[in-house]
């Protein structure tokens, strides 16, 4: 079981988790000129070991276990398969309409 990045990333793209994780399965990281343009980070589900390194240096505690992650942030589950999918673009637009679409329903 993979972890995944939450909404608590969200914004702060705190790369310490990819620098700690032992298998480089975090992307974008420090390396990818996609970082500067990145709203989130991602795990890679096939080539995470399951570790927790990531969740223990994240200051915001963004990564969990795909089974731990709470119902209201299910959707970032399918974000972050969507960036291992069909790419950094496509990860990032799903993410935005998944933002905008929580906004509204909040109120905002």
């Amino acid at each position: 079981m993979a972890y995944v990045i939450t909404e608590p990333c969200v914004g702060l793209v705190d790369t310490s988790c990819a620098a700690a994780c032992p298998v480089d399965c975090i992307h974008p990281n420090l390396r990818e000129d996609d970082v500067r343009h990145a709203t989130i980070l991602y795990v890679d589900p096939v080539a995470c070991i399951d570790c927790s390194a990531c969740m223990e240096v994240c200051p915001v505690e963004a990564p969990m276990l795909e089974a731990d992650v709470p119902e209201r942030w299910e959707p970032y589950v399918a974000i972050n398969r969507e960036f291992y999918d069909n790419g950094f673009e496509a990860a990032e637009r799903m993410l935005r309409a998944h933002l905008a679409e929580r906004g509204a329903s909040d109120g905002r």
